[in-house]
C-alpha cells in the first residue's frame, strides 16, 4: 500500500508542476487600444494619446500609441500598436540596443508568445514587453517597481 501511494503522490506532483508550467507559459494576447485605455482607466490611471514628437518610434509604424499615468503620477505606462508583428520586433530591437547601452543590470525573458525585459540603472526602472504587434514601455524610478509590476500583470504584458 505504501508504495502505492508513493507513486500516487508523485503521479500528482509531476501532474501539478506540469499543468502550474503550463499555466506559467499561456499565450500571451496582445491588446487592442481600446482594452489598454480600459484596463488602465478601471485602474485609476489617465489615458492620453502620445504626441509624435515623443513617440519613441517611427511614426508610419505605429497605428496607436497612447500612455496611462498612474493616479499618483509617478508611473506613466506607454503603449504601442504597430503595423504588423515584424514591425513590432523590428522597433523592440530598437529599444533593446538603446537600453543595453545606458549599461546596468537587466533581464531578458522570452517565449514563444512574447518578450520582455526589465532592469534598473541609477535608481530608474525600465521595463518593455512586446506581444504580438504591441509594446508595451515603463521608465519610472525604482520604488515603483512593485506597482507597476502589479499593472503590467494585470494588462498580461509581464
Amino acid at each position: 500500500m505504501l508504495k502505492k501511494v508513493s507513486l500516487i503522490t508523485v503521479t500528482l506532483a509531476i501532474l501539478l508542476a506540469f499543468s502550474l508550467q503550463m499555466t506559467a507559459c499561456s499565450k500571451k494576447t496582445a491588446l487592442t487600444d481600446t482594452q489598454f485605455t480600459d484596463l488602465t482607466q478601471q485602474a485609476g490611471y489617465a489615458v492620453t494619446a502620445i504626441s509624435a514628437d515623443t513617440k519613441r518610434f517611427d511614426t508610419t509604424d505605429v497605428t496607436a500609441s497612447m500612455q496611462a499615468t498612474g493616479p499618483d503620477g509617478k508611473i506613466t505606462i506607454e503603449f504601442y500598436v504597430f503595423s504588423s508583428a515584424d514591425t513590432a520586433l523590428t522597433a523592440s530591437k530598437i529599444v533593446d540596443k538603446n537600453l543595453n547601452a545606458l549599461g546596468g543590470v537587466w533581464t531578458l525573458t522570452v517565449h514563444s508568445t512574447n518578450s520582455y525585459w526589465r532592469g534598473t540603472n541609477n535608481g530608474t526602472f525600465y521595463f518593455y514587453s512586446l506581444v504580438g504587434d504591441t509594446i508595451v514601455y515603463v521608465q519610472t524610478d525604482n520604488t515603483n517597481k512593485d506597482a507597476v509590476s502589479k499593472m503590467l500583470k494585470t494588462l498580461g504584458y509581464w
